[in-house]
Formats: structure tokens, C-alpha cells, sequence
């Protein structure tokens, strides 16, 4: 049970990371690493430790997410943001993300 509790918190995690780093809408971009917050207190609560999940809550997803909101709908982001698409860096950013995701890997299954 506890397996598939962490599985689902895992995936709810990882997707809203990812959905927070490629949204168009910085609103809702905000609103994903709002789910990300959110996802990374669940793993908290799966630790037994609720008051540092909590802390997690009010903190991150009620003040700072909160915060990156307002910012971003007060100000205009067009005059702050101006964004180049260059695809051949997405490639790279996926690139270098698999390198050191495949490093951390063999680094704990050679330790263990």
C-alpha cells in the first residue's frame, strides 16, 4: 500500500515538475511547482514526520509559490521575459538532465 502511495506521489511530483519548467503560461507554470510543493510534503507525511510536511505547506506552496504568483500577475511579464526558442537547447538541457541522472544512478548502485 505504502509502495503505491509513493509511486503516484513520485509520478504526481515529477509531472508537475516537468509541467512547471515547460508551460507557456507563467501562471500556470506557478500553479505546477505549486503541485511539485504539494508533492514533496506528501513524501514528508510518508516519512512520519507531518509538522515538517506541514512546514513544507505553509512555507513553500502557501507564501512562496503564493508570492512567485503575484509577482508574476502584478507585473507584466512580457517586458521582464523575453524568451528565445532555440530548440537545440532543450536538447541539450534533456541531454545533460539523462547524464546526470544515469551518473546519481551507477554512483548508488556502485555504492550499495
Amino acid at each position: 500500500m505504502v509502495d503505491a502511495l509513493f509511486l503516484g506521489i513520485a509520478v504526481l511530483t515529477i509531472v508537475s515538475a516537468i509541467a512547471a519548467l515547460e508551460m507557456r503560461s507563467l501562471v500556470y507554470g506557478g500553479l505546477a511547482l505549486m503541485g511539485t510543493l504539494g508533492g514533496i510534503a506528501g513524501f514528508f507525511i510518508l516519512l512520519d514526520s507531518p509538522f515538517v510536511a506541514l512546514f513544507q505547506i505553509a512555507v513553500y506552496v502557501g507564501s512562496i509559490a503564493v508570492l512567485i504568483l503575484f509577482v508574476i500577475m502584478l507585473v507584466k511579464s512580457e517586458l521582464i521575459f523575453q524568451k528565445k526558442e532555440d530548440p537545440k537547447r532543450r536538447y541539450a538541457g534533456i541531454g545533460l538532465m539523462l547524464i546526470i541522472m544515469i551518473s546519481f544512478g551507477a554512483l548508488i548502485f556502485n555504492s550499495g
